[in-house]
């Protein structure tokens, strides 16, 4: 379930929600297993719990936030304007810094200025693990 790239990542991760919450930074993980055991939500639960993070984490167990955003391989990170519009995407580990200036930026943004009002993706089978 964790290895050292989910630390990693789960550590920037805790750091931009510490961060930035406060400025409207909204982080969700999603959790898309690649074994049977890691659909089990106590599973979850506890690796979620091992690795410190502090932000909500939903399972995909039915992959159906997987393939609504098509994602190829763990982990994947999309950033979401205040609009709901992807506005970056990075697959696999690293880029935190360029992550991070995506993330300054964006938060920057006037709402006005990235057109409408924010768009939620709605997945069925989901399920919050934690909220810690």
């Amino acid at each position: 379930m964790a290895n050292q790239g989910s630390a990693a990542s789960s550590e920037r991760l805790n750091r931009w929600h510490e961060r930035y919450s406060e400025k409207g930074l909204r982080i969700v993980g999603v959790h898309s297993p690649e074994f049977d055991s890691e659909k089990k939500i106590e599973n979850v639960g506890r690796q979620v719990a091992s690795l410190g993070i502090r932000f909500p984490v939903v399972t995909d167990n039915e992959y159906e936030i997987w393939r609504a955003y098509k994602v190829k391989a763990w982990p994947t990170i999309f950033v979401l304007d205040k609009s709901g519009r992807i506005r970056w995407t990075h697959v696999g580990e690293g880029r935190y810094d360029e992550t991070e200036q995506v993330i300054q930026k964006l938060l920057a943004e006037d709402v006005r200025a990235s057109n409408g009002k924010a768009s939620w993706a709605k997945a069925q089978g989901t399920q919050v693990t934690t909220k810690l």
